[in-house]
Formats: C-alpha cells, sequence, structure tokens
C-alpha cells in the first residue's frame, strides 16, 4: 500500500512542476510576442495619423524590444529566486 501512495505522490509532484514550467513558458512567450507586437501597431497608428517619418516606426518597436528584454530578464530572475528557496 505505501509504494502505491509514494507513487501517487510523486505523480502529483511532477504534475505540478509540469504545470509550473507551462506557465512560466507562456509568460515568457507573451513577453516576446505582446510588446512587440503592441510597439509595432502604436507606432504604426502614430506615423500614419502625424504623418511622421518611417524611421519613427522603427524606433518605437526598438523601445518595445528594449521593454521585451527587460520583462524576459525580469522574470527570469524572479523566477531563479523562487526555486533558489
Amino acid at each position: 500500500m505505501s509504494d502505491i501512495n509514494l507513487d501517487q505522490e510523486n505523480k502529483t509532484e511532477n504534475v505540478g512542476l509540469i504545470s509550473e514550467q507551462l506557465g512560466y513558458g507562456l509568460m515568457l512567450g507573451g513577453w516576446v510576442a505582446f510588446p512587440v507586437l503592441f510597439g509595432f501597431f502604436i507606432g504604426r497608428y502614430l506615423v500614419s495619423k502625424l504623418n511622421l517619418p518611417e524611421y519613427i516606426l522603427y524606433l518605437i518597436i526598438g523601445l518595445f524590444v528594449v521593454i521585451s528584454f527587460w520583462g524576459l530578464i525580469k522574470t527570469t530572475l524572479n523566477y531563479i529566486k523562487e526555486n533558489d528557496k
């Protein structure tokens, strides 16, 4: 009986670990995709409405890429700190 309980505990721990890692991966994916897409649409809107030069769009996208990297680094460092405990 005790072997069955140990197997169930190990499966429960593995499922928790997998779901935690999946959530972390989705969060990182969000930090990669959403800021860059948001920057693209905001930049395109501003360039078209305000008749700005095309390079302003690229500067805005570059700014949001930097924001994306900042979010990735911050999230990764927080994840590392949580796992060290």
